[in-house]
């Protein structure tokens, strides 16, 4: 037989051996779901007018908008399109209808639509809705106003020139568009404008304002446009407020005679108040002195500016209502709410009596509040205004309007559902909307149980609302704790961000967030609950929001978990720490407070075995954080000074620690700013609690922007980077002295087009998600050498059953490495489920 080769053969065996191939992971089971659920599908983020309500539906796998009339038994589709809908505004058109406007994703392009929905909830503009703009880039956050003549004028942030601009379009009363094609430049300057607002002129036209980042820092800048399209302020917008701070976040009023109210905040300064003329002039201007500031206006029938704000000057939020004339003179001034807890999303409607609306914390949980306001600041609801949500889970999202009796119709998400309430009447709430459908699972969390098994942590929403299931899963892909998993505390309120750790006995602990508590369960092997529903961390501490909590093992079977303690009272955040034997008893009483010093100390990470708590603190100046840390021993004494010991005091800020054990050292690894940009830094501590490098630690990436987001499997760092003006995954190996044994500034994982995001490692396998397609996010694979090379092929490999949609990987391993594990969120169909698969190395 004769053999013919293209090339000559010395050729072909220099360039074989020249290009040597990689090994791949081979899968060894096929990508299985994880507890598939059918249950109660989460309608969200209602919109009320007119006896109409849309709201955001995912019982078809992806985000989309339903509308119904109130009183009725069914939902109407607003738009059949394939998209995922999102981003809704409504306003009420002379017709007798409502106008729909939202942002609607598909194949990584973002565009905008618009419905006109009749007042039997049927869709008027055809099936899918109108396109305002078929651009080959994505526009978002639309706004929009009523043209007065059935149609409406519309806005959105536009990316088509690849920085953000601000386009207009106007809709006719039968859906046409009445611009141009492709919507009016408002400003399509080279720098940043964005989050537009928007107002009626009173003249047919729209009041347009928008934050612009042209000058350096952000600055309020208007627009008027015409009925016609025409723009009457410049062609680039009129700049009302512009200093060294950012103006942000402006919004808009419109009074009788061509006036407009228009407000801005500055995070440190409060929020200032003017009154435009019809040319765009300020006709005054004033400040209203805030500490984290809301504020919402209305207009009253005799021209009043109504500004609704919220004040946490005195360590809780509290809110207030001011009044004034076109003059600026103050006409009145009434508290609204003044009660321990956070008031936020504040919401005002009407033009005299006004209703106001709040989403409120006094009793420890979310609820919804309102207030009814008089000409003159009278308050109808007595000293802290009426609860309006009367269920037991935490609204989420609400939305009303009011009527010119002073009657408030309110639509807000309690559970999973869409109830709807009427103030003014005394009617109590009603149900609008309950669908069924697959349930969402998400952030996952996964490990190995030392047997070949994995049990893996999530949250799970059959019920419309989160709650943390357990589930374990066998080599082979089945699942050992039933079909279904199991809930660590099915006590009916929403539970999120679970963190697990291993039990040492084929079992595992968790921690979650119910509420404003933080909750643990131990399930062990077999899976049994240890406790009915769950064993709070702090029984007899009030009032405290407990986030960020980190656990592992206490190696006796029991647990040890660190978090972050915010106490509104003392306006600060703490560091505690709390033991679970094996049994479910708190062995620390109360719980250990690891740091209570001055400013704030967050964002805890401790180390498995030496127990070791690293944290970023404040406490020098209140503003910029520092790394610290503290060892504690199985009893709960703090075995090192007793603030704490510095591990990095480098000027600028140094955040997001992660810790791991080397021996009986630790290794703290975190982000800095101190050169200017974000870097990856280093430090060791030993058993003493002293630190072995260098004063405030080594660099582990010092390159040009960005490196964050450390994650550790020593000696093994990797994170985030964005040297080459993308995000790409980079690692870097250190020896026990410190240096660094590859390359300066680390060794690419990945460096392919578009984005590599949210890196996780464990032994020497890496897993990401990556969105070099530019259509959608997908898990990729890759695996290191000791000296630093990729031995799976250069930028990694595809997990091929998340090609159509995977984000935020797990990743486990078994204790050999024999084989390895991965979970991850599957959007394919839109809303995620989570998907598990096992590969040999």
């Amino acid at each position: 037989m004769r053999f013919f080769f293209p090339l000559p053969l010395t050729l072909f065996l220099t360039l074989l051996l020249t290009f040597p191939s990689h090994a791949l992971p081979s899968p060894l089971t096929a990508a299985v779901s994880v507890c598939p659920s059918f249950g109660k599908i989460e309608q969200r983020n209602p919109l009320i007018i007119g006896g109409l309500v849309v709201f955001e539906d995912s019982r078809s796998g992806k985000s989309k908008l339903y509308a119904q009339k109130i009183g009725a038994d069914n939902d109407t589709p607003v738009s059949g399109s394939r998209g995922s809908q999102s981003g809704a505004k409504m306003v009420w058109s002379e017709d007798n209808a409502a106008i729909v406007v939202w942002q609607e994703e598909e194949n990584g392009i973002t565009r905008i639509l618009a419905q006109k929905i009749g007042p039997d909830g049927s869709p008027l503009w055809g099936s899918t809705g109108i396109m305002l703009a078929n651009s080959e880039k994505s526009q978002s956050d639309p706004v929009l106003v009523s043209d007065r003549t059935g149609g409406a004028i519309v806005a959105w942030q536009d990316f088509r020139k690849d920085n953000e601009d601000i386009y207009a379009q106007r809709i006719g009363i039968n859906g046409n568009l009445l611009w141009q094609k492709e919507g009016v430049a408002l400003t399509a300057h080279i720098k940043t404008q964005w989050y537009p607002q928007i107002a009626e002129d009173g003249s047919g036209g729209a009041i347009i304002a928008w934050s612009d980042r042209r000058d350096g820092n952000f600055d309020i800048y208007v627009q008027r446009v015409t009925a016609n399209g025409g723009q009457l302020w410049g062609t680039e917008g009129k700049k009302i407020a512009g200093s060294e701070l950012n103006e942000e976040d402006p919004r808009l009023i419109n009074l009788k005679n061509n006036r407009t109210a228009l407000s801005y905040r500055i995070k440190t300064n409060g929020s200032y108040l003017f009154l435009l003329d019809e040319n765009g002039n300020v006709s005054f201007s004033t400040q209203i002195n805030q500490t984290c500031p809301e504020i919402e206006l209305a207009a009253g029938s005799g021209n009043e500016i109504i500004a609704f704000y919220s004040d946490a000057a005195s360590g809780d939020t509290d809110l207030y209502c001011k009044a004034f004339n076109e003059k600026g003179q103050l006409l009145w001034n009434q508290p609204i709410a003044e009660v321990r807890g956070a008031e936020e999303q504040i919401k005002i409607k009407g033009t005299g009596p006004w209703i106001a609306a709040w989403v409120d914390h006094r009793n420890g949980r979310a609820e919804i509040f309102s207030q009814k306001i008089e000409s003159g600041g009278t308050l109808s609801f007595g000293a802290n205004g009426m609860k309006i949500s009367e269920k037991q889970q935490d609204p989420l999202s609400y939305s009303f309007y009011a009527n010119e009796n002073g009657e408030g119709f309110f639509a807000f998400q309690n559970d999973s559902d869409i109830y709807g309430r009427k103030i003014g009447g005394g009617e109590e709430p009603f149900i609008i909307n309950s669908a069924k459908g697959r349930a969402a699972q998400k952030n996952a969390r996964l490990i190995d149980d030392n047997s070949g098994n994995y049990i893996a942590a999530f949250e799970d929403y059959r019920r419309g609302y989160s709650e943390i299931y357990l589930t374990k899963i066998s080599p082979q892909g089945t699942p050992l704790w039933g079909k279904a998993g199991i809930a660590v505390s099915p006590n009916g309120s929403p539970q999120k961000n679970p963190q697990i750790a291993g039990d040492g006995a084929g079992g595992a602990w968790v921690v979650w967030e119910d509420g404003s508590k933080l909750f643990c369960q131990r399930i062990n092997r077999k899976g049994e609950r240890i406790s009915k529903s769950g064993i709070v961390l702090t029984p007899t501490i009030g009032y405290a929001e407990q986030t960020r909590a980190q656990i592992v093992s206490d190696h006796n079977h029991g647990t040890v978990i660190v978090w972050e303690n915010y106490e509104s009272a003392y306006n600060a955040k703490d560091i505690w720490a709390q033991r679970i034997t094996s049994k479910g008893k708190l062995a620390w009483k109360n719980g250990v407070k690891i740091i209570a010093y001055g400013g704030d100390q967050a964002a805890p990470a401790i180390s498995d075995k030496n127990l070791v708590v690293a944290w970023a603190d404040s406490r020098l100046d209140g503003r910029t954080f520092d790394i610290y840390a503290q060892k504690i021993n199985s009893a709960g004494e703090l075995l090192w000074a007793e603030d704490g010991i510095p591990v990095c005091e480098a000027p600028d800020v140094q955040i997001d620690p992660v810790i791991a054990d080397s021996g009986d050292d630790s290794i703290v690894f975190w982000t800095d700013k101190a050169g200017g940009s974000f870097d990856i830094y280093a430090q060791k501590v030993d058993a003493n609690g002293t630190c072995r490098w260098v004063k405030d630690g080594i660099a582990v990436a010092q390159s040009s922007r960005t490196q964050q987001r450390a994650k550790i499997s020593l000696p093994t760092v990797l994170w985030e980077d964005f040297r080459f003006g993308n995000w790409d995954i980079y690692a870097q190996a250190l020896g026990s002295d410190g240096k660094l044994l590859w390359a300066d500034d680390g060794i690419p994982i990945v460096s392919a087009s578009a984005t590599q995001y949210n890196p996780q490692i464990v032994k020497n396998i890496v897993a990401w998600e990556d969105f070099r397609n530019e259509s959608n996010y997908a898990i990729y694979l890759q695996k290191l050498g000791s000296d630093g090379k990729n031995l799976y092929p250069a930028n990694g490999v595809l997990v091929e059953a998340s090609a159509l949609g995977g984000r935020f990987p797990a990743l486990a391993a078994a204790s050999n490495l024999s084989s390895f594990a991965v979970m991850w969120e599957d959007v394919s169909l839109g809303e995620p489920r989570l998907l598990w698969q096992r590969f040999r190395p």
